[in-house]
């Protein structure tokens, strides 16, 4: 890959990615080069490392494929609109999407839109607000699932882009309504959420 830009000329080009690549070194794609990912193409980034984009814009990928893998980091210089498929594929209820969601919402950069398609996102994975030095030892959150960041767009297509909480996350003894959180925001600004459902899964939850 890093022949590949280096060899990109000043008047731009289109870098093919059909297979999986892995960057073990932090990674920057200038604005003159466009990613194509075809097939079952992905950057794989290395843990610690980062790969940073000019912008979603200069993705051709399905909003379906999975394009990012790893346990790097991606981020964009210019924000646009980034999907959680990109870093996990969605078998529709089955695959738990928190960690994409997350990783997609960091990548977006302020001013992005994480844009949720039609189907079901099952959020398994839950965070413990202790963790975070904002929430302080009097916070009424004690887990979320979601961490909101400043001016971001959560959007989905309507009733058909439903965010749905995995069985028995919140059904333990002590479990009340102060512990079952999706989102958690400390300090933010400028975030919409609109046009998905959210389903607390309440039959089993909090049981």
């Amino acid at each position: 890959l890093g022949a590949a830009i280096t060899a990109c000329p000043a008047t731009g080009c289109r870098l093919q990615l059909s297979g999986t690549y892995r960057l073990s070194d932090d990674v920057s794609i200038p604005a003159k080069a466009r990613l194509v990912f075809t097939g079952t193409g992905m950057l794989s980034v290395d843990a610690t490392q980062r790969v940073t984009i000019a912008s979603p814009r200069h993705i051709t990928a399905s909003p379906a494929q999975q394009i990012f893998g790893g346990d790097g980091l991606v981020s964009f210089t210019d924000p646009g609109v980034v999907y959680p498929e990109w870093w996990q594929a969605n078998t529709q209820g089955t695959t738990d999407m928190a960690p994409a969601i997350n990783k997609a919402l960091v990548a977006g950069g302020a001013g992005s839109t994480l844009q949720f398609r039609e189907g079901t996102y099952l959020l398994h994975t839950i965070s413990k607000c202790a963790d975070l030095a904002a929430c302080g030892m009097d916070s009424y959150v004690e887990n979320y699932i979601i961490s909101l960041l400043d001016s971001r767009t959560i959007k989905g297509t309507g009733w058909g882009s439903v965010l749905m909480v995995a069985d028995h996350i919140y059904d333990q003894p002590n479990d009340d309504t102060s512990n079952a959180h999706v989102f958690q925001g400390f300090d933010i600004d400028n975030v919409v959420i609109r046009d998905l459902q959210i389903n607390m899964n309440v039959y089993n939850n909090l049981t």
